[in-house]
């Protein structure tokens, strides 16, 4: 009986020593970038809600360095998507405190390579939303914004920001569209009629020119 007890816990133990050995890195991979994306947050919350902060660049160049480290460094972790967003959408929010053009590119680069990057995140369809809100408010770039559009219906022709971004582009567009249709109209030309007994017809004359032998 107490034999039979201890070959049970002796196998019980063999089996929870192939499970540890067997179980793949990923949740332990996945809980590290889980801590430092939670770490990134926090700091993004602080800045925020710190007006003095918000005064120093540095402070943001932090955020965005700590949500660049988590997509670097766990690259296959679900929180990599995240942080690529979370970057894009910070160098927006500096890019309104501070109307600094460069930041405003960067947005527009960073939402174009999440996107591409991340296709079917969650956060993908309001990527392709904000460059066409940015390229139309603040870069006047109708193209642009028809190019993202274009991507954002036909990737993802169910989601709201589909609809949101139809609404917004949609006078630009129908601007464009009557300016390339809109007919060129021309003043016609005037009848010259020529006064009876100078030996011509009265009407529309082809040389106002009078005849030299």
């Amino acid at each position: 009986m107490w034999i039979r007890g201890r070959s049970c816990i002796a196998a019980f133990m063999a089996c929870a020593i192939l499970l540890l050995l067997w179980t793949p890195a990923y949740p332990s991979y996945n809980t590290e970038a889980g801590r430092k994306y939670t770490v990134a947050c926090q700091r993004l919350t602080d800045l925020r809600k710190s007006p003095k902060k918000k005064k120093y660049r540095s402070y943001w160049i932090d955020c965005i360095r700590t949500f660049e480290s988590v997509e670097k460094k766990y690259p296959r972790s679900p929180s990599a998507g995240d942080a690529c967003f979370d970057r894009a959408g910070i160098y927006q929010d500096l890019f309104l405190f501070n109307k600094y053009s460069k930041d405003l590119d960067e947005s527009l680069h960073l939402n174009d390579k999440c996107q591409t990057s991340y296709p079917k995140h969650t956060r993908a369809p309001e990527a392709l939303f904000h460059i066409i809100e940015l390229s139309l408010g603040y870069k006047k770039d109708n193209s642009m914004a028809t190019e993202a559009y274009s991507r954002l219906s036909k990737l993802y022709p169910d989601s709201t920001w589909t609809t949101k971004a139809y609404a917004l582009l949609s006078p630009a567009l129908h601007k464009s569209k009557k300016h390339k249709q809109e007919p060129e109209f021309r003043k016609m030309p005037e009848p010259v009629i020529v006064a009876v007994g100078k030996g011509k017809p009265e009407g529309i004359i082809k040389s106002i020119h009078s005849d030299r032998d």
